[in-house]
């Protein structure tokens, strides 16, 4: 089509895209068009995030104003957007903007005649049907140790938090008993993303036996060729309390898209999917694994982190003693998660208060102390792009901290990419945790 070509190359050139501005717009295309509702469900989305007036001028109008990435957030969701990003071959940070740009320009093409079609037109369907997306395969990383490498989507930031859906109705299977673990051991991970039936899986499991049964169960139901990845084994990992029902479970989550996460006795489920698919999959589990496993979406468990790591902060920060050191310091900092708008250096509102605290602890440490803030992303996209934007984070976090009292010369801010990852890069929970700031004393 015309029209998508030269979209296209005006997205590649303004972004500076590439061949990915066509794996961008195919994949936009696509979750407009075979989304919950359709072209109608999707308006509906930027309707209920109050941005009506939006879209009553996109639908058959030549002026097609951009929006901003924040309210491209607040209508899909930043999970969305970061799937939207990875299926391209994309950063969030460079996927974001251009999805702002793309997605009033996408909508005037599919409602040409000022309203809403009731089907999709053949000439979109063919073009959203010759290739979709293009994900690079990411190498699976061998973990450096059991504990290092999926503590949960959104488990993050050093040792304290360990940091991104779908079926038919289920049949009741026995559920496996409760496992308690014992207080030395970690709980068994399996997580596994599903990219256009192509599933990448990573994990710990506490033996060899366990391995083998849960790479032959994932063969099994995705098919040999399609199942690629690593599980480490650690003696000192627990029983996987969800294997017993592992089949089962995994044949309700056979949706292109899906990311899930098995750890101990809970289940997350995420992903570019419809949220009625992700609705009635966490009822199909829960119903599989009945009440001794809690069944969740990422996005839930993110939020009940960062209040977590929030509570944590905030109580070390409270509890220093007078002539506490530079090291204690940073110890009580680096619980918290410090939350930013998607895709940019702009610091949530829900994490000034951490570092107006975390302010006030600076300007009572010991004459002379240096903190480095560092900030860290995931290896999603480009690395240039990762380093500028890890670089411009750290630098607002020492600017805020600045605006709050403490003396500038306490503080260097310095951006690593993904250059220093605390996790693997093959799991969203690895991704988040490595998307992080981290303080070091430096002097």
């Amino acid at each position: 089509m015309a029209t998508f070509e030269s979209l296209i190359r005006d997205i590649a050139e303004k972004f500076g895209l590439g061949p990915q501005a066509a794996a961008l717009t195919k994949n936009l295309s696509s979750f407009i068009t075979d989304g919950p509702g359709g072209i109608a469900g999707f308006l509906d989305r930027f309707r209920n995030a109050g941005l009506g007036d939006r879209v009553a001028s996109w639908i058959g109008k030549s002026d097609n104003p951009s929006i901003t990435t924040g309210q491209l957030e607040s209508a899909l969701g930043a999970a969305a957007i970061d799937t939207l990003a990875r299926k391209s071959g994309l950063s969030i940070t460079q996927a974001a903007p251009a999805l702002a740009f793309l997605v009033p320009k996408v909508i005037d093409m599919l409602t040409p005649d000022g309203v809403v079609p009731a089907t999709v037109p053949g000439d979109v369907r063919a073009f959203v049907g010759t290739g979709g997306g293009t994900t690079a395969a990411a190498p699976v990383a061998e973990p450096r140790s059991a504990h290092r490498w999926w503590p949960l989507l959104l488990l993050a930031l050093a040792a304290a938090l360990a940091w991104w859906f779908f079926g038919r109705p289920a049949e009741h299977v026995a559920t496996a008993p409760q496992v308690t673990q014992p207080a030395s051991s970690s709980p068994a991970k399996l997580a596994l993303t599903n990219t256009d039936g192509k599933v990448q899986v990573g994990g710990v499991v506490g033996d060899e036996q366990t391995r083998t049964g849960i790479l032959g169960t994932l063969q099994k139901v995705f098919g040999a060729e399609n199942v690629s990845g690593t599980i480490a084994v650690d003696p000192k990992v627990g029983p996987a309390s969800w294997i017993a029902n592992l089949e089962a479970a995994l044949a309700k989550l056979k949706i292109p898209g899906l990311e899930a996460l098995f750890e101990g006795n809970s289940i997350s489920i995420g992903g570019l999917v419809p949220q009625a698919d992700l609705d009635s999959a966490k009822l199909q589990l829960q119903s599989l694994f009945g009440s001794g496993f809690t069944v969740t979406s990422f996005t839930d468990r993110a939020a009940a982190l960062f209040t977590q790591a929030k509570g944590r902060a905030l109580s070390a920060l409270a509890e220093l003693k007078a002539g506490y050191t530079g090291s204690d310091l940073v110890r009580a900092l680096n619980l918290a998660i410090i939350n930013f708008d998607s895709a940019s250096a702009g610091i949530s509102a829900d994490s000034r208060e951490i570092l107006e605290r975390a302010a006030a602890a600076l300007k009572a440490a010991p004459a002379g102390t240096k903190i480095e803030v560092g900030g860290h992303t995931d290896s999603t996209g480009d690395a240039q792009s990762n380093l500028l934007l890890s670089q411009q984070r750290a630098e607002t976090v020492r600017t805020t901290l600045i605006e709050f009292g403490v003396d500038p010369s306490m503080l260097t801010a310095k951006g690593f990419g993904a250059s220093k990852p605390v996790a693997s890069n093959d799991s969203p929970d690895g991704r988040f945790q490595n998307r992080r700031i981290e303080f070091v004393v430096i002097q």
